[in-house]
């Protein structure tokens, strides 16, 4: 019955990705980032942006599922999930990392490539957790805790780190 209303695959992704546009609230997102990037409360930052990919990529592991096989068939679904929702966030970071670098309080560095090690804890938790299921490997709050102490020790600049 599904290809009586769309006759290709390609066709389901558009419908798709509608849907899960609105459930992915990225803008909401940022601006709880906004807030604790405005209180220059780094461990916040840190926790909300992986309690949320963590969070929203274990609530619906079908989505992580239907990214990767989009991004491997080369579809443009996952290109334009990553423009409306990842970019965003990816640009947030940037400007975050590179301010608080400014400020002394984070290690030199690409802030490109330091938003990339932000992002790899919690997703390759989640592709993971995904592909190769661990019962041993089930996120708790210890854990996400953990994510975000790991992340911010790598972040944070010694004291003896000169300011960029």
């Amino acid at each position: 019955i599904t290809f009586r209303f769309f006759p290709h695959k390609d066709d389901l992704y558009p419908p798709i990705l509608e849907g899960k546009s609105g459930e992915s609230p990225t803008d909401e997102l940022v601006e709880q980032l906004r807030a604790a990037a405005a209180a220059s409360d780094d461990e916040r930052v840190i926790r909300t942006v992986i309690a949320h990919i963590v969070n929203h990529l274990a609530a619906d592991p079908e989505f992580l599922r239907l990214m990767l096989h989009s991004a491997l068939e080369g579809h443009s679904f996952a290109r334009e999930y990553r423009d409306r929702h990842f970019a965003p966030l990816h640009g947030f970071l940037r400007e975050y990392v590179a301010a608080r670098q400014r400020a002394g309080r984070f290690r030199p560095g690409d802030p490109d490539a330091l938003v990339r090690a932000i992002l790899a804890v919690p997703v390759h938790h989640s592709l993971v957790e995904n592909l190769l299921p661990d019962a041993h490997a089930r996120v708790t709050p210890q854990w996400v805790e953990t994510f975000v102490q790991f992340v911010l020790s790598g972040l944070q600049a010694s004291p003896s780190s000169p300011v960029r």
